[in-house]
């Protein structure tokens, strides 16, 4: 396969992902190439589902895919898993079976008597320029259903403050 056919799948892919959550009532909006830092003036507040936007904004580009997740109703727990040489936070690394973020929120949930939220959707990432759903290395999140009442706001908020 050539770049230009490589560059063409993925540019595919992430579009139709971007049309698909839109249909979906997910609001998106492109993120740079390769990262994360949203590639429209107003960052997440542009986001939308109006699939004439969606599809002009991957028309030629291929963006990242970024979503609006209050606006959706979605709260996303980031399930890290310890960067190479770096070691768990303090709290947790005492802690016996906990290797990552996913035994972190199986303790958490067994404290809450709660059960571990196995019904929720799985996304893993990976560094290229699509989204991929497929059992792969890399950061995983965990997607739930914002309770109506719950006002739950980013603990990225200040970090990207001058992206919006």
């Amino acid at each position: 396969m050539t770049s230009t056919t490589t560059r063409t799948a993925q540019l595919g892919g992430v579009r139709a992902m971007a049309a698909w959550l839109a249909a979906h009532e997910v609001p998106v909006f492109p993120c740079a190439p390769g990262g994360k830092t949203p590639a429209t003036r107003h960052g997440f507040k542009d986001a939308t589902t109006d699939p004439a936007i969606v599809a002009a904004w991957w028309e030629t580009t291929p963006y990242n895919l970024g979503l609006a997740t209050g606006p959706a109703g979605l709260i996303v727990v980031d399930l890290d898993v310890p960067k190479p040489g770096k070691a768990l936070p303090e709290e947790w690394a005492c802690v016996s079976g906990v290797v990552d973020g996913a035994d972190v929120l199986a303790v958490l949930a067994d404290r809450a008597r709660q059960p571990y939220p196995f019904s929720t959707r799985t996304i893993t990432t990976r560094p290229v320029d699509s989204i991929c759903t497929s059992p792969t290395p890399g950061p995983r999140s965990r997607r739930f259903r914002a309770v109506r009442a719950a006002s739950v706001r980013s603990s990225t908020s200040e970090r990207t403050a001058g992206t919006s």
